[in-house]
């Protein structure tokens, strides 16, 4: 009884993940088999990594037109992505991981957790200086 709830409870997380995060694509990616499905999220993970940075250039550029000191602003906002990386790490491979046995459910728990915190991050540097100094991206 323990085992199957431990194995079904990270899974209904996943199900909530998907439909929280509201992308078609991820409910579409739950379509069809294991391999596919890994893919899928593996490919939606790749462009929220992509969109995550395009945000993170752009929170650069905004900061670089707002203060001249430069350096030591993009010095802080590059220390706070790499502790945002380091958190996405620790959650998903330590947190989720380990409710999964090995194997491709387990890919899938890990890349959904990165891809939601993802998308979570890159609507944060997006909205990161709006009204603040009166900034506009």
């Amino acid at each position: 009884m323990t085992r199957t709830y431990r194995l079904v409870a990270p899974f209904a997380v996943l199900v909530l993940m998907a439909s929280a995060n509201g992308a078609t694509a991820q409910t579409n990616c739950t379509n069809g088999s294991l391999k596919t499905a890994s893919d899928c999220f593996n490919k939606l993970l790749d462009q929220a990594n992509d969109d995550m940075q395009a945000k993170y250039n752009d929170a650069e550029t905004t900061l670089k037109h707002a203060n001249g000191q430069q350096s030591q602003f993009d010095a802080q906002l590059a220390k706070s992505q790499d502790t945002w990386l380091a958190y996405r790490t620790q959650t998903c491979d330590q947190l989720v991981q380990p409710y999964f046995e090995e194997g491709t459910m387990q890919s899938i728990a890990v890349t959904s957790c990165k891809l939601a915190l993802t998308k979570e991050r890159a609507s944060d540097l997006q909205n990161m200086f709006q009204g603040l100094w009166g900034l506009q991206q």
